[in-house]
């Protein structure tokens, strides 16, 4: 069976006229946006959820830890961050701690830290 042959005339009304040998149909094309219903219907408005949602707040009391363990050993954040401010502080280091950042290296049995984006030191463990 032969396919019907289709064409295609432009017009200037932005109407498109398609013609196949068994009918003729014709599309209309605007640029005006189309309005959008919510799958869901909201029971508030949307500035509200938003507000709602960015006040959700978490208790100060939530419990965090990390625990590396490898050969046989075990090492937990709380103890590396007590080992490092301890070393700042036995290396004779007075200046007050705003920040810690710590490197487990595994391989090497050390941990390699950096207190207040100046002070390297590292500790075996």
């Amino acid at each position: 069976m032969a396919k019907p042959k289709r064409t295609a005339k432009k017009t200037t009304d932005k109407t498109t006229q398609i013609t196949t040998s068994n009918a003729t149909t014709k599309e209309t094309t605007t640029n005006e946006p189309v309005a959008i219903k919510p799958m869901v219907p909201r029971t508030a408005p949307l500035n509200d959820l938003t507000e709602a949602a960015s006040a959700v707040t978490y208790p100060a009391t939530a419990c965090e830890e990390v625990i590396v363990q490898f050969g046989g050993k075990e090492l937990s954040n709380k103890d590396i961050m007590e080992r490092a401010k301890q070393a700042y502080k036995d290396n004779g280091q007075t200046d007050a701690i705003t920040s810690v950042t710590a490197y487990v290296k595994p391989e090497e049995n050390k941990v390699y830290f950096v207190i207040n984006n100046d002070y390297q030191g590292s500790f075996d463990y």
